[in-house]
């Protein structure tokens, strides 16, 4: 897991952190590390972390489309919503969208 942040900007580390720690409130949580990131997951997929050049990127998958927020169809069940962190705070509204994607993927 820590070479997935090698190198980047702290905030990243901690934005990662503070979303498993909220998600793990709702039961357990597998981090799968991959080249691009981190895969979280339930019994289906949470969420995809990213860590970019100027931000860290998070598709939690949910079973609709997020107003006011980037959001593409990711299987015919499933939205993808894109949330982008450019400093660790995760905000009450992000963490409303973490325990929905945590329901869906239970």
């Amino acid at each position: 897991m820590e070479a997935v942040f090698a190198g980047r900007p702290s905030y990243m580390k901690d934005v990662y952190d503070e979303v498993v720690t909220h998600l793990r409130s709702s039961g357990p949580v597998h981090e799968d590390a991959v080249t691009v990131g981190v895969f979280l997951k339930a019994e289906r997929k949470i969420a995809e972390v990213r860590p970019l050049v100027r931000s860290l990127r998070v598709w939690l998958l949910l079973p609709r489309e997020v107003a006011g927020r980037r959001c593409v169809k990711a299987t015919a069940e499933f939205w993808a919503v894109d949330l982008r962190f450019t400093e660790a705070e995760v905000s009450d509204d992000v963490r409303a969208l973490l325990d929905e994607a945590y329901d869906a993927a239970s």
